[in-house]
């Protein structure tokens, strides 16, 4: 067994502990929350999911996740002689954009620590500076962006419009124009707008 998993196995159930304070406090938030699970491929990871109503949607979705880095995975491709491991604590939209991200010296020499007393030290460090109540108030203000209300938007236009084609006497179908809805996520995902 590697070092990664022996330290995978050693901190796993204070990672899953630690992460499911995290939930809880964010379902006393009125946040909903998937349950913590180890995610670990390729990557160590353990996380768990956060929705914008119960509906549970990815689109809208947030991973909040707790990693074990290994340098051999990172600066050990540039660089021979690095090893060690370091934590890390993420927020990540569905579509990639990093809400939240705590990685402890990270792109310094201190980076990576290798004894078993360092790693003690550095998974306490992010376990006390990744402040819970940054995090919930993270997820609250990507929440409020106005895109992710798209929906209620929508259905203020449609009211809007209706108001419109009343007063006038306008019939929609009669007049035959149609209005085209793309998600933002849709857009930013692929780079694309309509005409």
């Amino acid at each position: 067994m590697d070092k990664i998993e022996k330290v995978k196995e050693k901190y796993q159930d204070r990672i899953i502990s630690y992460l499911d304070e995290v939930r809880k406090e964010l379902e006393k938030n009125n946040i909903i929350t998937s349950i913590v699970e180890d995610y670990s491929s390729d990557d160590i990871y353990f996380g768990f999911m956060v929705y914008k109503d119960e509906k549970g949607e990815l689109e809208n979705s947030l991973d909040v996740s707790f990693h074990i880095y290994d340098a051999k995975d990172y600066d050990a491709k540039d660089y021979d002689d690095i090893e060690g491991l370091n934590f890390g604590t993420e927020i990540v939209s569905y579509d990639g954009e990093i809400v939240g991200e705590l990685i402890p010296y990270n792109y310094s020499s201190n980076v990576w620590v290798l004894e078993d007393e360092d790693i003690e030290e550095r998974f306490n460090l992010i376990v006390e500076e990744s402040n819970i109540y940054s995090m919930i108030k993270l997820i609250k203000e990507f929440y409020k962006k106005e895109w992710l209300n798209m929906d209620e938007n929508i259905k203020e236009i449609r009211k809007i419009v209706k108001v419109i084609l009343k007063k006038y006497n306008l019939d929609i179908k009669e007049n035959k124009f149609s209005v085209k809805y793309v998600s933002f996520t849709d857009l930013s995902r692929d780079g694309k707008f309509l005409n």
